[in-house]
């Protein structure tokens, strides 16, 4: 997969992308345990409004709890405010490497596939993360 970065494809470690597939994987069975009613969705505030809006109107009408983040911290204030479950994060795949690390809960990890941080025109696979998001137990 190619993941651009300012127009150009970026130099992520491969280590980041078979750690946080592996990490998903590994989560899975104990996220989709959760009800959509105790996840939170966590976006990155790099993405444009109109991208803000159709995932998380798509996500509250799951009955997710959804998250606007400017960095780390705000991730983590929304999780010890709304003591959720599950989340699901969106972000870079170094964000998303050094949260798995630390989050303690249950959790499905999206990597950004454009970075736009300073333009807010990051972008991110939608029908993936409709996808991920619908996850339940069967």
């Amino acid at each position: 997969m190619k993941i651009k970065y300012g127009g150009q494809v970026a130099k992520e470690k491969p280590w980041y992308w078979i750690n946080v597939a592996k990490t998903n994987r590994q989560q899975l069975k104990a996220f989709k345990a959760v009800p959509y009613c105790q996840r939170l969705l966590s976006l990155p505030h790099c993405l444009s409004k109109a991208l803000i809006d159709e995932i998380s109107l798509f996500a509250q009408g799951l009955g997710y709890h959804v998250s606007v983040a400017e960095g780390g911290t705000d991730v983590e204030n929304s999780i010890t405010e709304l003591q959720p479950g599950a989340v699901v994060g969106i972000a870079c795949m170094k964000e998303i490497f050094l949260a798995a690390k630390s989050l303690g809960i249950p959790f499905q990890a999206i990597e950004l596939t454009t970075f736009g941080c300073k333009k807010h025109n990051s972008t991110f696979d939608l029908d993936k993360v409709k996808a991920i998001l619908a996850l339940c137990s069967t």
